[in-house]
């Protein structure tokens, strides 16, 4: 990934972001690399990449870690739970939250922008 990005402030937090240990507290992740308060990438992208290094196979476990850490929660949830969600094979989101989510769109169940 850091191959892709270039020099900068998202740059040198993904780096910052490779060295907390997974079994870091969110809270000190948060300290570190920010939670998506401010709306930026800089502020989002490397909290997102810690949060899916340390849960990269558990779906639950990988949102409740990201939302923990409070800030843009819809925003950096969506990131991790699409990424972590592309890495396990089925079962991946709980049924219960399926059932409990708004209806999707036509379009969207067939994968087509409305």
């Amino acid at each position: 990934m850091l191959a892709h990005t270039p020099q900068g402030e998202t740059r040198r937090g993904i780096e910052a972001a490779r060295d907390i240990a997974s079994t870091a507290a969110v809270k000190s992740a948060v300290d570190l690399l920010g939670n998506g308060s401010e709306v930026t990438a800089q502020d989002t992208v490397p909290l997102v990449i810690w949060c899916i290094a340390r849960q990269p196979r558990d779906f639950v476990e990988a949102l409740w870690t990201t939302v923990s850490a409070l800030g843009d929660r819809d925003t950096t949830c969506a990131m991790v739970g699409g990424a972590v969600a592309l890495t396990e094979r089925g079962g991946t989101i709980p049924a219960a939250w399926l059932r409990a989510r708004e209806p999707l769109s036509r379009f969207a169940r067939l994968g087509v922008a409305d």
